[in-house]
C-alpha cells in the first residue's frame, strides 16, 4: 500500500505509513518523497 507523498501546494510528506510499516518502508518513502520534491523544483 503506497500512499501519496505529494499532498500539493507544495507539501511532501514522508514515513512508513506512506509505504510498509517498517523501518525500510520508512527509508523507500523519504527517497520518494525527496525525489518528488525535486521533481517538483
Amino acid at each position: 500500500m503506497r500512499g501519496p507523498v505529494a499532498l500539493g501546494d507544495g507539501l511532501f510528506v514522508a514515513g512508513d505509513h506512506r509505504d510498509t510499516p517498517s523501518t525500510q518502508g520508512a527509508l523507500v518513502s523519504g527517497r520518494r518523497a525527496a525525489e518528488a520534491v525535486l521533481a517538483a523544483r
